[in-house]
This record gives C-alpha cells, sequence and structure tokens, in this order.
C-alpha cells in the first residue's frame, strides 16, 4: 500500500566556517535530497552568513509501508551546502542529515520550530544550519478504506487545505508562524590586541589588523603598526548598531557578553587562605578571569585536514564582544556604551613572584616508580630553576620554592611553570607542564594580581605585601566600576570589628575598613591554587598537579612589598624515652612440670618506620599470674615535623641508591609483649599502639584499665580530662593502657602496661642524658632492679631450684609424706635384716650368731669345699679359755682366711658377752 506524502523544508540561514580557495568569502547553495527527489535554494553571493529565507516543497512523495512506522523511524533529509563556482556543482562546504517530524493527523499540526544542525565539512565542524523539516501524510482514499491508518476516516484533500507559504521574489519564503522574530540590537566590540600571531611564512607579520563580520555587515579595525613592541589595538572599542538578532520572544542574545561587574553579593569570605582545589580561572565566582577580555583562538584558511587532524591556532585574538537590545522608538535614546572605562592600552613592566609550595599525583618516569623532580619557570627568554634543587624519590613533592622575574606585559603575557626528572646524565624528561595568562590575571576586574589578605598588618610575617594600601586599592576599584571615587570608609568601623583588633600591628582603622569593604567585594582572595599539569607528548593526560599561586605588580605602581618565604620547614630532632614499669593480667600460654599456666613475659618496642631501632626488655620468668616487672627504659631518637605531624624518615632504599627516599609518618609507638621460649618460636600476647600526637588517656590504676575508659569510681576526683592528649604539648605521661589481640574481626583485651613516656627535645636530651635498659647514664629516672619472685628464674641455669618451686610449693605435704614412708620403710627393712645377730647377742646364744660372718673376703658364701661338711659341729676349742677361734678348713692347712676389721670387732663384742 503506498500513501503520498508532502514534505517541507523551511531554510532560514546558517553560519559557515568554509573558504574558498583561502579566501574569506563563498557563494553558498544548500541542496536538500529527500528519498529520490532533491530541490536547491538560490545562490547567496559573497557571504559566510547566508540567510536564505526560503521554503522548500516535495509535492506527492510516494513511501511503502505503514504509516507508523514512517513515523517512528522517518526517513533522512540530507542537506548539502556548496561554495558555487562557475556552472559547476562547486566545492563542498558542510554537509548534514536531519529528521523531518512526521504529521499523520493534519488536524493536529502545530508549525515547526527552527533548529540548529552542526554542518560536517571535509576538514571538521563547518558551521550550522537553521532549519525545519515536516512530512505530512494524506492516505490514498478507496472506498471505504481511506484514512484507516489514523483509525478513523481522512477527508478527501486535507493537504489542499493547508496554507500555503508566501512567495516572494520566485521562491517560497518561510511561513511567519515558523520565522523567527527580527530586532534591532547593537553589537559592541572590543578589540584589545592580538598575541601570538604568526604567518604562512617564516616572516614575521606585520601591521595586522582585524575583521569582523555580522549579519552581513563587516567591521575592519585600525592595523597594529609594530605588532612586537605593542601588540595591542590603537583604538579598541567598536559599536555595529543594526546588527539584527535572531530568537523569539524578543530577549537578547549575549554571547562573549561583558560580565557581570564584581561586589554586590552579601557575607563573607572564609578567614582562612583559601586552597582552591581547581585553577583559579575555572573557579566559577571569578568567571574564568575573562571578565575584561577574552581569548579566542585564531586558525589559518585554508584546505581540508586529514582525518583525526586537529586545527593549529595560528595566534590568538585578545577581545570580547557585547549584544544588547536597542529601543525600537528613534526617539528614545540609545542605552550607555559598555567598553568605555578602559585601561592604558601600552605594555607595562612588572614584577612576577611565582611561590611554588608542593606537587602531588605526579607521573613516575623512574624504574622504582618514582621520579626526581625540579621546577622550572619560564616568562618570555628568562628561564629559573636549577638541575640541582631537586626532590629525590618521590611522587609528591615539597618545593617551597620563590622565583622572582621580571617581564613586559603584554608581550611576555604567558607563564610556564614546567616540572621536569632529574637524570644523572641529560636531558632531563619533562613531567608536566602548566600555562598561566598574566595578562587576564593583571586586567581582570576581580584584582587576581594579588590576593588579598585577612588582616592588615604592617610588620611581621603577614606583612601587607600589595603595592597599594587597601584604602588606594579601593578607591582604584571604584573607579573601574564606573564610580567617582572611593565611598567614605572612615565610620562604620564597629560594624567590621567587634573589639579591638587581637594581631599585632594591626594598622590605622582606615585601612582596616577599607580592606573590610574590598573583601566584601568578592574578590580573588589570599590563596592557593591547584593547577594539572600536561605533557605535550601525552595531550589531554593528566601528569599531576601543582599547588603555587603568584603575583604580579606593576612597576608604576611603585615597589611591592616583601615576599613570603615558603621555605619547607626542617625536622626537629626529639628523643623519646618509654619506661616499661610493670605488667599485669597478661596472657598465659605455656603449662610447668607441676601443670600451672605460666608465661615468660618480655616487651619489644619500636617506633612506626623505625623498625631497626627495636628494643626489648629482660625476661620475666615464671608468670603464674600474668605479673611481670621490668623498669627497663627505652630510648628512640627520631625526626619530627610539626607543621605536618609527621615523622620524617630518610633512608636509603638500597645500598647502590644515590639519594635518600623520605618517608613521613605519623609519630607511633609500637609496644608488644611476647612469651619467651627456648626451642620453639616466641608467643604472641599483645601489642599497644599509641600515637604520640594523639594520645589516649592512661589510667590511673590497672584496674581502672580496659578497653574502653571506665567513669572513675571516686567522684570527688572529677573528670578524667579530654580522651586523647598530645604528647608534644604536655610531654609527660605515666599511667596503664591496654594490650590487645585479633580474634577474629574484634579485639580483645590480653593484657596491661604500665608506662612512662617522656619527650625531649635534642638539646634537652643532651642536657639530661640516660641510658638504655639500666645501663649508664642510668638518671631520669634511675631505674633499679625489679623486685621480682624468688621462682622467676631459668630452668636450664637452675633445675633444682625449678624443682624447688616447680614441684615443692604445691605438693610438699606430699612430698614429706612420701620421704617419711620411704624412711620407715628402710628402718623395718634395716631391722629385718639385723634382728638375728642382735638377738643372739642379747640372748648369749654364740649359735644363733650367722657362720656367715667368718667367711674369707673374696669367697663365695655357700662354696662348699671352704667348710667341714659337719659345719653344725662346735666351732668353740675345749682349751684356751673360752677363746673363739677360727674353724679349720679342710685339708688342714692355715692361713686362708683372713678375718676383716668387721670381724674383729665382732670377736671383741663375743668375748665381752661371754665374761
Amino acid at each position: 500500500m503506498g500513501d503520498r506524502d508532502k514534505g517541507r523544508d523551511h531554510g532560514w540561514d546558517r553560519g559557515m566556517q568554509g573558504r574558498r580557495n583561502g579566501g574569506t568569502t563563498a557563494d553558498p547553495v544548500a541542496h536538500v535530497s529527500f528519498v529520490h527527489v532533491s530541490q536547491s535554494t538560490r545562490v547567496l553571493a559573497r557571504t559566510l552568513d547566508p540567510r536564505w529565507d526560503q521554503a522548500l516543497l516535495f509535492h506527492r512523495v510516494l513511501l511503502y509501508g505503514d504509516p507508523r512506522g514512517v513515523r517512528d523511524e522517518p526517513p533522512a533529509v540530507v542537506v548539502e551546502v556548496f561554495d558555487k563556482e562557475g556552472e559547476g556543482a562547486g566545492s563542498l562546504l558542510g554537509r548534514c542529515v536531519c529528521t523531518p517530524h512526521v504529521w499523520l493527523d493534519l488536524g493536529c499540526r502545530q508549525p515547526p520550530r527552527l533548529r540548529r544542525y552542526p554542518l560536517e565539512g571535509p576538514g571538521g565542524p563547518a558551521g550550522e544550519l537553521l532549519a525545519a523539516f515536516e512530512l505530512l501524510h494524506e492516505a490514498e482514499v478507496r472506498g471505504e478504506q481511506g484514512g484507516e491508518a489514523r483509525g478513523h476516516p481522512e477527508p478527501e484533500g486535507a493537504l489542499a487545505q493547508l496554507s500555503t507559504p508566501p512567495w516572494r521574489d520566485g521562491t517560497f519564503s518561510v511561513p511567519l508562524g515558523i520565522r523567527p522574530l527580527l530586532r534591532l540590537v547593537a553589537l559592541e566590540v572590543l578589540a584589545w590586541g592580538l598575541r601570538g600571531l604568526r604567518g604562512r611564512s617564516p616572516l614575521p607579520v606585520r601591521a595586522p589588523s582585524l575583521e569582523v563580520q555580522c549579519g552581513g555587515q563587516v567591521l575592519r579595525t585600525p592595523p597594529i603598526a609594530d605588532l612586537a613592541a605593542n601588540p595591542n589595538f590603537p583604538i579598541n572599542a567598536f559599536l555595529l548598531p543594526l546588527v539584527r538578532a535572531r530568537g523569539r520572544g524578543g530577549g537578547a542574545a549575549h554571547r562573549g557578553g561583558g560580565g557581570a561587574a564584581p561586589g554586590g553579593g552579601g557575607g563573607f569570605p572564609p578567614p582562612c587562605p583559601q586552597v582552591y582545589s581547581c585553577e583559579l580561572e575555572e573557579v566559577p565566582e571569578f568567571e574564568g578571569l575573562q571578565d575584561f577580555c577574552q581569548t579566542f583562538p585564531l586558525y589559518q584558511p585554508g584546505g581540508p585536514l586529514g582525518a583525526g587532524e586537529d586545527p593549529v591556532p595560528v595566534g590568538e585574538f585578545k577581545g570580547l564582544f557585547c549584544l544588547y537590545p536597542l529601543p525600537e522608538d528613534p526617539g528614545v535614546p540609545p542605552p550607555p556604551r559598555h567598553f568605555q572605562e578602559l585601561p592604558p592600552s601600552q605594555p607595562q613592566q612588572c614584577l612576577v613572584r611565582v611561590y611554588i609550595v608542593r606537587a602531588f599525583d605526579l607521573s613516575p618516569r623512574d624504574r622504582n616508580g618514582l621520579c626526581d623532580p625540579y621546577v622550572r619557570v619560564s616568562l618570555g627568554a628568562k628561564s629559573l630553576g636549577q638541575r640541582d634543587q631537586y626532590v629525590p624519590n618521590t611522587v609528591e613533592p615539597v618545593f617551597g620554592r620563590m622565583f622572582e622575574v621580571t617581564g613586559t606585559i603584554p608581550l611576555d603575557k604567558d607563564l610556564r611553570v614546567s616540572l621536569l626528572d632529574y637524570d644523572l646524565l641529560p636531558p632531563d624528561q619533562e613531567i608536566g607542564s602548566t600555562t598561566i595568562d598574566l595578562e587576564n590575571r593583571l586586567l581582570s576586574r576581580f584584582r587576581a594580581h594579588c590576593g588579598l589578605p585577612r588582616l592588615y598588618r604592617t610588620a611581621g610575617p603577614g606583612r601587607w605585601r600589595d603595592q597599594l594600601s587597601p584604602s588606594r586599592a579601593l578607591e582604584h576599584f571604584a573607579r573601574t566600576q564606573g564610580g567617582h571615587g572611593a565611598p567614605a570608609v572612615v565610620r562604620g568601623l564597629g560594624l567590621a570589628e567587634s573589639g579591638p583588633p587581637a594581631h599585632r600591628h594591626p594598622g590605622a582603622p582606615r585601612e582596616r575598613l577599607a580592606l573590610h569593604v574590598l573583601r566584601a567585594c568578592r574578590l580573588v582572595p589570599e590563596h592557593l591554587e591547584t593547577r594539572t599539569l600536561y605533557n605535550s607528548t601525552q595531550p589531554g593526560l593528566e601528569q599531576g598537579k601543582v599547588q603555587m599561586w603568584v603575583d604580579v605588580f606593576p612597576a608604576s605602581l611603585g615597589p611591592p612589598g616583601p615576599p613570603i618565604d615558603i621555605t619547607p620547614r626542617k625536622p626537629q630532632r626529639y628523643e623519646l624515652r618509654c619506661v616499661v614499669w610493670n605488667t599485669r593480667d597478661v596472657d598465659l600460654r605455656d603449662t610447668n612440670v607441676a601443670g600451672q599456666r605460666m608465661s615468660d613475659i618480655y616487651v619489644t618496642g619500636w617506633l612506626d618506620g623505625l623498625e631497626e631501632q627495636r628494643q626489648r626488655t629482660d625476661v620475666h620468668y615464671r608468670s603464674l599470674q600474668g605479673d611481670g616487672s621490668f623498669n627497663w627504659r627505652f630510648v628512640f631518637p627520631f625526626e619530627y615535623l610539626a607543621a605536618e605531624r609527621l615523622c620524617v624518615l630518610p633512608r636509603k632504599e638500597h645500598f647502590w641508591s644515590l639519594d635518600e627516599t623520605v618517608q613521613k609518618l605519623p609519630p607511633k609507638l609500637i609496644l608488644q609483649v611476647w612469651d619467651n621460649d627456648m626451642f620453639t618460636a616466641d608467643d604472641f600476647l599483645g601489642v599497644l599502639e599509641l600515637e604520640l600526637s594523639r594520645l589516649p588517656q592512661p589510667a590511673r590504676s590497672p584496674q581502672d584499665c580496659a578497653l574502653t575508659p571506665r567513669p572513675s569510681r571516686w567522684p570527688w576526683r572529677g573528670a578524667r580530662g579530654p580522651p586523647h592528649l598530645s604528647l608534644f604539648r604536655q610531654k609527660r605521661v605515666k599511667g596503664w593502657w591496654p594490650c590487645t589481640v585479633q580474634e577474629g574481626s574484634k579485639r580483645r583485651l590480653s593484657g596491661k602496661l604500665e608506662l612512662s613516656l617522656e619527650l625531649l627535645k635534642a638539646k634537652e636530651a643532651e642536657e639530661r642524658p640516660a641510658g638504655k635498659g639500666r645501663e649508664e647514664p642510668n638518671m631520669y629516672p634511675a631505674l633499679q632492679p625489679p623486685l621480682r619472685p624468688e621462682g622467676s628464674f631459668l630452668w636450664l641455669q637452675a633445675p633444682l631450684r625449678s624443682l624447688r618451686y616447680g614441684l615443692w610449693r604445691r605438693h610438699r605435704c606430699r612430698i614429706v609424706l612420701g620421704l617419711i614412708l620411704l624412711l620407715l620403710l628402710a628402718l623395718i627393712l634395716t631391722f629385718i635384716y639385723a634382728a638375728p645377730v642382735s638377738a643372739g647377742m642379747l640372748l648369749g646364744r654364740p649359735d644363733l650368731i650367722s657362720p656367715l660372718s667368718w667367711v674369707p673376703l673374696g669367697t663365695p658364701r655357700h662354696h662348699p669345699s671352704l667348710w667341714e661338711s659337719d659345719h653344725r659341729s662346735s666351732m668353740w676349742s675345749p682349751g684356751g679359755g673360752g677363746e673363739m677361734r677360727p674353724p679349720r678348713p679342710f685339708g688342714g692347712k692355715t692361713g686362708s682366711a683372713v678375718p676383716s676389721s668387721g670381724d674383729r670387732r665382732r670377736e671383741k663384742h663375743s668375748k665381752k658377752a661371754l665374761r
């Protein structure tokens, strides 16, 4: 099924960037193509801002398919703009693809609105097309089914009921409901000057002038006589009074407007120097510092660029455009012109002070992931900065340097700050750079050449450094704002100050009040801006940031104040003395021979980042309750930077490193409690980390020591004070702190440490020396050996004492009872053994005495050849007076048995018994 549609193209005008043969004009014509049909507009001669004011009608274009599908995805309209050259088609200036608005129900049709479509030329963007496109649907009438596509029948000839666009000069023009409203406006041009202009030839540009085309009118400025001596135009303000502005509703269009005057807002700036996280030009309240004039890049006219190439500017135009409406009634006077109070356009000598504070997030250049940056400042042909003043091995250097250079503005308007990486063999690599337009800061009404301080001082570190006093600066600001002098500033000082100034050297009340008024005008305060660094080899990719500020002082206003000293503060030498007195309730990890839980406690300590200074106490052996006594002193020297509250740790990463790497860490004391083991690894019992600048309040007794502070049990002692304190202020503190151990995701109390901390400067430490541990000089305070229990010793040194303290104290009753039982058993056995002899002696019966008493030495007791067979016979001879004689051995020989000393005693006792 085919439907007949009617396409309408309402082309108003366009702005183009095309050129013909490198010229500044063209003869544009637009070719409009839709599906399989096309039409062209008329040719406009010698203009880059053609206004066709023409409507192109495409009648009865046949489209196939469902009308609803056409509405959802309408065919595209292609518009091509050519530069007409003779009889040929001409050269292409730009092309755009447009989408028409589809109307299926003509009863609901509304006039289309003009839209801007960007034109893409062979070399990139080529301007804009202001046009409107609509596609009107007319269904074929076939009996009763006509117009079913819309859900209800459409009356035949609905397109014929639409009004035809007006016919003018042989073409259809844009209807009144679509064409934009016209209004008389004035275009005021501030042509300040040209910067960095270079031509196609290597020769310098001579006598350049500016040509401005707008609405068919051309403005040409007088040429600049000597671009090298003064790049500003001799006449700066121009007016084009009859420029027609386009728009609907009568609103005036402002492009590159003059900007609102600063000030007039309520409130005051923050009391401290402002730190901006971006460039000063990016701060919204300062309008990019282009309130006086803006910078427009200039490009060479010529052929198309290659694919992916960007046009290269050949210079800059400093100026401003202000567009405002004119009254329709000729009798009404026009509004006052904007560009009246202009500063002198002659070049002026200026003193420029560049303060480079620090840089961060720098792109590394060395293999270790760091770089050795140093600063180089360039203004015109002058360059400052030395290679040997680099900061080694860092991507966050602190420079703290001030560079002072003189230059002529606007000839030397671009200040370039570069960061380079120092290499042992030049050339050095550039990390990144940033460029500052000093002319904009000098000409801005926001007074960006020197920030306003918070207080006015006539002496001291914060002395007023501007060339103009606050009252003179206020008068100058009032003149630039169109006033007739400064307001009266000698009254109402009480509104600015609630009392007498608390700072030293406050200056005159008139000056303080003038500064108060200036700060109320929202001018640039004393600030620190953060600028992004870029590298030409990697355009568009950030290479880091630098924090800095710039002061510009014109020589015509007199000498400036003294510069600010921003030299980095050097760290101060400190000595931390930590005395470990006692421990309580430490975890018990070992078991002794008696089955008791115990620990051999010792404490180690060091400052974070200075692990090579690790120190340890002696060992408190055999602690059964988790209590330990040490009286041991740790001494830790370190360097501390009070401004940043960080410890400075310079060290060489490798022995072949040429420079030291400076590391900054918070001052943190780390103490660990361990259980000493002889044959296995020591057991970790707990840790205590104390940040010296934020030290938790210690407890007065071990009972009050806990992970969370407990309220005092004695109300008359009052509050504990703040939860944290700074050892750098209090210098000395003593008390109990909790040790913790990590168990899963929670920390558990594993012991308590009694410490005394004392912080001394290097000079104080020399005046009051103290040794480590209990070594000499043992002073401040003098540490005595700890009073430990008798059982605190190493078991390998005295194993018997270990048994004494391990077994005796716990099982002494059982041991005594066992010894008694053993003694009784020995006595019983002795009695049983000696009972026959003793009984025979007591009863006077020698026969009861065992014959084994006279056994020869070395002879077995039961040898059968030693004695007579009848050994039961009497061993007493009939003669001899009752003396006992030794028995004779078999064989009749004597002398084979020798009595022992014990036998002799026994014989003597036997004789006494017989008597």
